[in-house]
Order: C-alpha cells, then sequence, then structure tokens
C-alpha cells in the first residue's frame, strides 16, 4: 500500500476511501483440477445446453502458442465478447446472423470436432462466449473425425498450448428419441452404428464402445419399443422395421462386447454377453468372447462351463477347442498352486 502511495502525501495512520468500477468478471474453471483445461466464460448464455444430437452455430477462433490458425469471426474492433450480443438484437438481427455464409453449423452426433471442443460446445448455451485452453493434445485434441475447416491431426503437436474462444448463437435440440416413428429410429440408430464402426476402423476403441452404448441404452430403456406415435402395429411395414431393430439390438451388443473385450473390460464383456445370452441362448460369438473373459479374470469354471457349451454348439471349431483346452489348463494349475499353500500350512 505504501508502494501505492509513493510520492503523494499521505498519512498511514489515516483511513483512507477508494472507488472501484467493475469493468468485467470472468468465471474461471479447472475442469480437471490440472491447470491442463481451462475455461473462462466472457459472456454468459441463456437456454438450454446442446444434446448429442443437437445442430449447433458457432464461430470459433483458435489460436496455437500464441499464434492464430484459423477464425470464422468477421473483422471488427470490438473484442470477441462485445460482438453480435443478442440482447442487443431483434429477433430479425438474430435470424440474420444465424444465417450468415461464416457461421459454422455442425450437428453434434457427427464427431467431427476435438472431443474437448464437443464438450465445450455441449457446456455452454446460447449467445455464450468462452474461451477454453489446454495443452492435453493426444486425449482431448488428437480424437474424434476431421472437419473441412479443421483437421486436428495436423494442426497440433504434443507441446503446444491451444487456445479455443468460441461464441454459440444458435441450438437446435433434436425430439426424443422415443418421439420418432420406428423408421426414423432405424435409421437414427443404423447411423450410430457406422459412426461406431468407423471409430472402430481406426482403432479408436473406447470411442466406438461409447457410440455402441448409446445405441444400446435406446433399447435397453424402452425408447425403441416405446410406440409413442401409436402407429399402427399390425402393418407389414411396421412389423419388419420393429424386426429390424431387434436384429440391430443384437449387432449393436455383439460390437460393443468386441470394443470392450480389445480395451480388456472383460467384466463388461461378461456382463453384456448375459445380455445377449439372454437373446439369442446359442449366440457363438457371445459366448466365445464371455468365455475367454471369464478365464482371463480368472474365473475358470464359468469359463469351462461356458466353452464347453459352446463347443457342443460348433464341434468342428478348432478354435473354440484350444479355448476351452486353455481355460482347462488355467483351471488344472490353479488347482496346483493352491494344493502346494495348503501343503505348507498342514506340515
Amino acid at each position: 500500500m505504501e508502494a501505492f502511495f509513493e510520492g503523494t502525501p499521505w498519512d498511514k495512520n489515516n483511513f483512507f476511501v477508494m472507488d472501484m468500477e467493475l469493468i468485467s468478471l470472468v468465471k474461471v474453471e479447472d475442469w480437471y483440477n490440472d491447470k491442463s483445461c481451462i475455461m473462462r466464460t466472457l459472456r454468459k448464455g441463456k437456454g438450454r445446453n446442446a444434446y448429442t444430437d443437437s445442430t449447433v452455430y458457432f464461430r470459433i477462433k483458435i489460436d496455437v502458442n500464441g499464434n492464430e490458425i484459423f477464425s470464422n469471426y468477421p473483422e471488427s474492433d470490438l473484442p470477441i465478447e462485445k460482438q453480435d450480443d443478442f440482447k442487443d438484437k431483434t429477433i430479425e438481427e438474430r435470424v440474420d446472423i444465424l444465417k450468415d455464409d461464416t457461421m459454422i453449423k455442425l450437428r453434434m452426433n457427427q464427431y467431427i470436432m476435438p472431443s474437448i471442443l464437443q464438450k465445450l460446445l455441449k457446456s455452454m448455451k446460447k449467445n455464450m462466449v468462452v474461451t477454453m485452453t489446454t495443452n492435453r493434445i493426444k486425449d482431448k485434441l488428437h480424437s474424434n473425425f476431421v472437419s473441412d475447416w479443421l483437421n486436428q491431426y495436423e494442426a497440433f503437436k504434443e507441446g503446444d498450448t491451444v487456445k479455443f474462444t468460441v461464441s454459440l448463437f444458435g441450438i437446435d435440440n433434436t425430439s426424443y428419441f422415443y418421439k420418432h416413428p420406428a423408421a426414423e429410429k432405424l435409421a437414427l440408430l443404423l447411423k450410430l452404428k457406422t459412426t461406431a464402426g468407423e471409430f472402430f476402423k481406426i482403432g479408436n476403441y473406447t470411442k466406438a464402445a461409447k457410440v455402441y452404448q448409446k445405441a444400446n441404452g435406446y433399447f435397453n430403456f424402452g425408447d425403441v419399443a416405446n410406440n409413442f406415435l401409436r402407429e399402427d402395429d399390425t402393418t407389414e411395414e411396421f412389423r419388419q422395421t420393429m424386426d429390424e431393430l431387434n436384429t440391430l439390438k443384437l449387432t449393436c451388443f455383439t460390437n460393443l462386447v468386441v470394443c470392450k473385450f480389445k480395451v480388456k473390460e472383460y467384466q463388461s464383456v461378461i456382463a453384456i454377453t448375459e445380455q445377449i445370452i439372454d437373446m439369442a441362448p446359442n449366440h457363438a460369438k457371445a459366448l466365445y468372447f464371455r468365455g475367454k473373459s471369464q478365464y482371463l479374470v480368472e474365473e475358470f469354471e464359468g469359463a469351462i462351463a461356458t466353452l464347453t457349451r459352446l463347443c457342443a454348439l460348433q464341434p468342428e471349431n478348432d478354435d473354440f477347442k484350444a479355448e476351452l483346452d486353455m481355460a482347462i489348463k488355467l483351471k488344472a494349475r490353479e488347482l496346483r498352486q493352491q494344493q502346494k499353500v495348503f501343503s505348507k500350512m498342514f506340515k
């Protein structure tokens, strides 16, 4: 304080009054509590957040190590948080902003942005302006598919500090899944299956699993079976669509098992295959991954039972026999180890 008044007459034993004006207030959030992803809210928004199925309208500026590499903001002398504030715009002006050719319009479930940017947009509300600064390149930026305006795998490298400045202007939320007609439900689920398959092909098994889990949730929670629109369930078209949905359900559950096995989540495999076997008791792929996962988590008796059942279904399959032999050998080894322990205890 003495330094503040240096060179001015002031008696430090007296009180003084200082008038201050708050120019701006910025909310700062440390998303992972390690300073690797810092979000700053420059302008608050209003309304509901975007869903995974929402379409969003936004502007974005991307800086890497302090250098701008992309921006779709118009030239302006105003700071970004002061630009195109919907609170100061008429309805007609807001519509014109959303129709601007430079505005990015994106369906969130296309997965064509880095995962951290996807999460950031889902956390925002309309008319909100934020920044996100991160150095988590591999796990948060080198993710998902590329877009026509950003190739995150080429734009960012390990050691970079990346800053996103984002203004969210619009959110189009789709209706709830269960409210769609059966044919649209089938189309939406097939799209999710395709997206999951694309993640699987590039070796991103964790992301593929998440997409399959989203699809499977619609089955598990009754959204697929819910005939909200009261469609005529006696028509051939409706019945055929529901048959296709039931077939797709089994496919999505089975593909999820493969993803979970790839990332060594063996207990998840065991749980999911139980659901599959309830639907299709003789499902060979489910029995195979179930039995293999059981012996990998040392549930040897369960593995032997599962693989014995599988070999009975397809006795000519040498691969299945080899897995059963492996489970039997591992069980025998466990018994020998137990016998050694017990023999030492009772000497």
